[in-house]
C-alpha cells in the first residue's frame, strides 16, 4: 500500500512537471510569485532570484515557479529556459529535506546583503538532460530530491 501511494504521488508530480514543461503553460516572469504558500520568501525581486540561482539573465529565462510540500518541508521549483534553449530547473528548499544521489557536490555562495537568511539551492548537472526531481514522502512529510539520471551530479548550493 505504501509503495502504491508513493508511486501515485510520483506520477502526479511527473504529470505536473510535464504540464509545466509545455511552453504554452509557462507564465511570463512578471507573474511569478516569490513567496511560498508557507510564508518563505525566495527572493525580493526577479533580479534577485536570478542572482540567487546564479543564472545569467541574458542567457536564461525564468518561466515558472512551482511550490510543493508542507510547512515542515517545502520548496520552490524554478523552471527556466537555459542558454541551449532547453527547459531546465533548480529548487530553493526550506525546512527538512533528503538527498538521494550517488554524487553530491556542496558549494557555498556569498550573496552578501541581497538575500534574507540562508538559502539552500539544488540543481543537477554533468550530463545531457539532467533534471532535478522531487518526491514527497507522505509518511514523513519530507521532500526527497534526486537527479533523473545516474550520470548527473546533485549540486547543493548554500548561500551565506
Amino acid at each position: 500500500m505504501k509503495n502504491s501511494i508513493q508511486i501515485l504521488v510520483f506520477l502526479m508530480f511527473s504529470f505536473l512537471i510535464s504540464c509545466v514543461n509545455d511552453d504554452s503553460n509557462l507564465r511570463s516572469v512578471e507573474e511569478l510569485k516569490l513567496e511560498t504558500p508557507f510564508g518563505n520568501k525566495i527572493a525580493n525581486s526577479t533580479d534577485e532570484l536570478y542572482q540567487i540561482l546564479n543564472l545569467n539573465k541574458e542567457e536564461n529565462i525564468i518561466k515558472a515557479i512551482e511550490f510543493i510540500g508542507n510547512d515542515k518541508s517545502n520548496a520552490a521549483i524554478i523552471k527556466y529556459i537555459n542558454e541551449f534553449n532547453e527547459i531546465s530547473n533548480k529548487a530553493i528548499v526550506f525546512g527538512e529535506f533528503k538527498l538521494n544521489s550517488e554524487s553530491i557536490e556542496y558549494n557555498h555562495q556569498d550573496l552578501g546583503s541581497i538575500t534574507e537568511g540562508r538559502k539552500i539551492g539544488l540543481s543537477c548537472a554533468d550530463c545531457a538532460d539532467c533534471e532535478l526531481v522531487a518526491v514527497y514522502d507522505e509518511d514523513t512529510g519530507v521532500l526527497e530530491f534526486e537527479c533523473n539520471a545516474s550520470c548527473c551530479k546533485l549540486i547543493v548550493v548554500i548561500s551565506v
